[in-house]
């Protein structure tokens, strides 16, 4: 985390604004802005790019509500609401500071800006827990940001899980993009092997790919087919053996009913075991 000094508060929150691609999230419980153009002008300017705001204020603090709907931002109100933090996509700041007018003139207090992914993740949980639920809101849909940044989290360990385990300390990891969110792939996991995990509409998918030429990824595959049952009961899952493509898929599903895209911390904790198993088993019986 980066120390914010006083003078340069509300100079970054303002950069947090207009640096906003989506959405803009703010936790201010006390609220002063009519008179601050320099602020105004940029929420304004953001918004005109369409980005969607955020804002949590406390609740039963004469003129507050006002503040924020005179500029066409309908806020939420918060019983005993006192943190300020504000977010972006890609940046989170905390601080002592509420987007008061009188307090970036007079007031001396501290901030803390944020881009690393571990410690900005904390701070969106903290808000999701400890704001969101205090007002009942339901869950963020996937076209908030916000969820997208809950997949980040399991997508960050699930990385960690793949670099410390000990049958893969020699492969590369690769990164993409696919309609669901972000994959691995396990380049080199055995040689002409690649092993993918990626997340699915209600499902999350690892992926067996056989690299050989096609006649001889025909050989392996019909062979791998043969040993189905005993792979099955290994791994403790089923397994979908894709003939048009002739790999290996495990959809888990687990999560079915709830037809999510979302996949979270949780999810992960429910998932790693079984992916220990997945390539423990294959890394033993591929040649």
């Amino acid at each position: 985390m980066e120390l914010i000094r006083p003078a340069e508060i509300s100079g970054k929150i303002m950069t947090l604004i207009e640096s906003a691609k989506e959405k803009v999230i703010i936790v201010s419980p006390y609220n002063r802005i009519d008179s601050w153009t320099k602020l105004t002008n940029r929420i304004k300017e953001a918004k005109n790019k369409g980005v969607k705001f955020e804002w949590f204020i406390r609740k039963n603090v004469d003129g507050n509500y006002r503040e924020v709907a005179d500029i066409g931002i309908t806020p939420i109100e918060i019983e005993n609401l006192h943190c300020k933090i504000y977010l972006n996509e890609k940046t989170a700041i905390v601080t002592s500071m509420n987007l008061h007018y009188y307090s970036d003139t007079n007031s001396i207090d501290i901030g803390y800006c944020t881009t690393n992914e571990n410690e900005y993740l904390e701070i969106v949980d903290f808000v999701n827990l400890f704001v969101k639920r205090n007002n009942n809101q339901t869950k963020v849909g996937l076209d908030n940001p916000i969820s997208e940044i809950k997949q980040k989290k399991y997508h960050l360990l699930l990385t960690n899980f793949l670099k410390k385990n000990e049958f893969l300390a020699l492969c590369k990891l690769s990164n993409d993009t696919s309609k669901y969110g972000e994959k691995i792939t396990v380049e080199n996991f055995k040689q002409n092997y690649q092993l993918i995990f990626e997340p699915r509409f209600g499902y999350y998918r690892v992926d067996l790919r056989i690299c050989y030429d096609y006649q001889k990824k025909v050989g392996v595959y019909e062979k791998l087919k043969t040993q189905s049952e005993f792979l099955e009961n290994k791994i403790g899952h089923s397994i979908d053996f894709g003939n048009q493509m002739k790999r290996l898929k495990i959809d888990i599903t687990e999560n079915i009913e709830e037809r999510t895209s979302e996949w979270t911390e949780k999810h992960f904790l429910q998932h790693q075991v079984l992916f220990s198993k997945i390539i423990s088993v294959f890394n033993s019986v591929l040649e």
